[in-house]
């Protein structure tokens, strides 16, 4: 997610959320300790005062240096049982690839449907098998009913 903010400056949590395929609730948690944390900040959109747009923050906090400086060598080391450099090179390729393959990508965008398809408080009719049908919202059935409520309430 952080990479994505980095990547995509000034977006609200909804267009995140899209681009990673996260749930909004779970974008919007998240944001609130990588702005404590000084990774991110937030500001007003000035469309729409609601809404917050996040950025990475300018100026890079003291956590996300300490981070960015710690060498994973000594860890992986540790974990595998030996300190053979070719096997930490391998290891450290093997988790970049998976950290590559487990980034999601953007959804791809749906193409627009042209204007004359779309008709104003209906569902679009070109391209499309389901069709709104005319007429009363319950078609003839509605009618039934009042018809035959009324012929009761003559009786």
């Amino acid at each position: 997610m952080a990479s994505d903010i980095a990547a995509h400056p000034d977006s609200a949590v909804g267009e995140i959320a899209a681009r990673t395929r996260l749930p909004q609730s779970q974008v919007f948690t998240a944001v609130g300790p990588l702005r404590e944390a000084g990774s991110v900040r937030t500001v007003p959109d000035p469309a729409d005062r609601r809404r917050m747009l996040v950025r990475q923050a300018v100026e890079t906090s003291e956590r996300v240096a300490r981070v960015r400086a710690t060498d994973i060598t000594a860890a992986l080391a540790s974990a595998l049982g030996t300190d053979d450099p070719a096997r930490l090179r391998g290891v450290t390729a093997a988790l970049g690839m998976l950290a590559a393959a487990l980034t999601p990508t953007p959804p791809r965008p749906r193409p627009a449907r042209p204007m004359e398809c779309m008709r104003p408080g209906r569902r679009p009719t070109c391209g499309s098998a389901r069709v709104r049908p005319s007429g009363p919202p319950f078609g003839n059935a509605a009618n039934a009913v009042g018809q035959n409520t009324a012929a009761r309430s003559r009786t």
